[in-house]
């Protein structure tokens, strides 16, 4: 079976088969649909290799884990999600929910990433569905154009809290600071004060306008280097957006749609780029058994 796709034609085929979104070149293309079933079986094997899910595959050691990390940009360290994670990359396996949290497993990771960001080519943040991910450095510039936009929207928003912005305004002029520094700089005295401003401290951090290290708090661009701003200036805010998204889907290689619209807090509710990132010529959509699968288009070649 096969089909010719021309530019413009967006073809369909619900029921186990293959929906091919975007927009294509003048050339005719022929593709060989294959059933569904092996398609996702294929992905699903990529996945469990990439992601280091078989014990011969296991990471025994930190280079690996850097060179793994560098390998993906966007990983988290211990939770269970769609893309990958340093925990069960170090077991070989999916980890049980004991081994995140307490034991030999757990402890070692948590070892492991402590020394792994003294390294400066990664760092945590709150990218990935709020939670902490390890993102590496070739992912920066775009985090900072991102880390901008956001802040001059929050700036600029009545919907943000009159916290959120004395915190920006405070770092902006002081930059590093630590949180006693800042429960003093702020006068936040009384426990309902301080808790309020963890809160705000962690809502800026979710946003990307701010960053949390063992040193104190900055806002995401003063703690760039001259290089990486240097390279955020060339970069527009939508494609900045949309490399982000498109460095994550891929870090997942297969995941349900209907999942993906949460792993993103940054965008603040506007899905226009994630939208265009999932119809782009990059990824395909597969419905099977009235699931909707995103994965890069170049496992169907």
């Amino acid at each position: 079976m096969y089909m010719s796709i021309n530019k413009g034609f967006h073809a369909s085929i619900v029921n186990d088969s293959l929906r091919l979104c975007g927009e294509f070149s003048n050339i005719s293309y022929t593709f060989f649909i294959m059933d569904t079933r092996k398609i996702i079986k294929k992905a699903e094997l990529v996945k469990t290799k990439n992601h280091r899910l078989s014990f011969d595959l296991r990471l025994k050691s930190i280079p690996e884990a850097k060179k793994f990390l560098r390998e993906h940009a966007v990983v988290l360290w211990d939770v269970k999600a769609e893309i990958p994670n340093l925990l069960d990359a170090t077991l070989g396996r999916i980890a049980n929910d004991r081994e995140r949290t307490s034991g030999k497993s757990a402890e070692n990771c948590s070892n492991w990433r402590t020394q792994i960001l003294q390294d400066p080519e990664f760092l945590d943040c709150p990218f990935f569905r709020k939670i902490s991910t390890s993102l590496h450095e070739d992912l920066w510039p775009f985090v900072t154009v991102v880390s901008k936009h956001n802040r001059e929207k929050a700036l600029d928003s009545s919907q943000t809290s009159k916290e959120a912005k004395r915190v920006v305004s405070l770092l902006s002029k002081e930059g590093r600071m630590t949180v006693p520094e800042l429960q003093k700089a702020l006068r936040c005295t009384t426990p309902s004060e301080k808790r309020q401003l963890q809160k705000t401290r962690r809502e800026l951090n979710q946003m990307l306008i701010l960053i949390s290290g063992a040193d104190g708090d900055d806002l995401w661009e003063n703690r760039m280097s001259k290089a990486i701003r240097g390279r955020a200036d060339q970069i527009g805010s939508v494609e900045a957006r949309k490399k982000l998204i498109s460095a994550t889907l891929r870090s997942s290689i297969l995941c349900p749609e209907k999942n993906i619209s949460r792993w993103f807090g940054w965008l603040n509710g506007d899905a226009t780029e994630l939208k265009s990132v999932l119809d782009s010529r990059e990824f395909v959509r597969i419905e099977q058994q009235k699931t909707s699968w995103i994965l890069p288009r170049n496992l169907i070649k």
